[in-house]
């Protein structure tokens, strides 16, 4: 019995400390990463710009759902490994710049994802930058320091190089 005291006290603790410590981290944060793409600008822009072909190269998505316009902005649903995020295009500037906002204020985190993509002869640099949010403090702490904000972004861009080589 004191076994399991003892267990559940640094279990308690453990959960304090994490709470306290994503207490401490701020809830919105900026991540940016750059890849250079073997291929030209053009094609970079319409794989990433192709919602509706993301299950077919992009890791943990699952399905797209393509919605009606409104307001005159692209709505999609990706369904992924962490539940259905619903999404729409904020900015689209052909073969140059798209912006796209996670379009749920339930979800326990959200924001834009900014896409610039600078054509280099027949290479492309592609910038993802991330201004993301995230509610919970334990969620904030994992994403922090166990999953890393930039590790999404990193899974992107690998997800573009393989698709396009």
């Amino acid at each position: 019995m004191k076994a399991l005291k003892a267990i559940l006290l640094v279990v308690v603790l453990v959960a304090g400390v994490v709470g306290l410590i994503g207490c401490t981290l701020p809830a919105e944060y900026v991540v940016s990463q750059t890849v250079v793409v073997p291929a030209t600008s053009d094609r970079v822009f319409a794989l990433i710009s192709h919602v509706q072909d993301y299950p077919h190269w992009r890791t943990g998505v699952t399905s797209v759902d393509v919605l009606p316009e409104e307001a005159g902005q692209f709505h999609w649903v990706e369904e992924t490994s962490m539940g259905k995020v619903p999404q729409f295009l904020t900015a689209n500037e052909p073969v140059s710049k798209r912006v796209v906002t996670i379009d749920d204020a339930n979800l326990p985190w959200g924001g834009t994802w900014t896409y610039q993509v600078v054509p280099q002869g027949y290479t492309t640099k592609l910038t993802i930058t991330e201004r993301g949010y995230v509610k919970n403090v334990y969620l904030r702490f994992a994403d922090k320091f166990l999953l890393g904000q930039s590790s999404t972004i990193s899974q992107y861009e690998n997800d573009v190089v393989k698709a396009i080589s």
